[in-house]
């Protein structure tokens, strides 16, 4: 006979706001596709994509639930991308973009600590 544990598995509540702030970041950062790489490129659009489908589903929706699997996935590839950008500054490669680094940088370790402190929704 086989025993099964059941766990709580947790939803977080992403709004219509977090998905419009994350969406205009993607676009600010990763708008010129022939400088991104392709695997942050269909990343940061699947993100998009997976959000979009979750108010596509509900008429009006003001908000989405997404899967904590989902959500960790998100922010370390939020985490990626701030490090990506500390580099970037830290080598000063490229001095002309150092204030726009600046710029993305603070605007995405703000969405992911938004995203870090949204408290869980249990589904029992």
């Amino acid at each position: 006979m086989s025993s099964y544990t059941i766990t709580k598995y947790e939803y977080y509540k992403y709004s219509l706001d977090d998905y419009k702030e994350i969406k205009n970041a993607f676009s600010e950062i990763f708008a010129d596709h022939d400088a991104t790489s392709a695997i942050i490129l269909i990343t940061s659009l699947g993100i998009l994509k997976s959000l979009e489908e979750g108010f596509g589903y509900v008429k009006d929706a003001e908000s989405v639930l997404i899967g904590e699997e989902n959500h960790r996935y998100i922010i370390r590839f939020f985490d990626r991308e701030i490090e990506d950008l500390k580099d970037e500054i830290r080598q000063g490669f490229n001095t002309s973009w150092h204030d726009e680094y600046r710029d993305w940088l603070q605007t995405l370790s703000e969405i992911r600590q938004h995203l870090i402190n949204k408290p869980p929704v249990i589904n029992k």
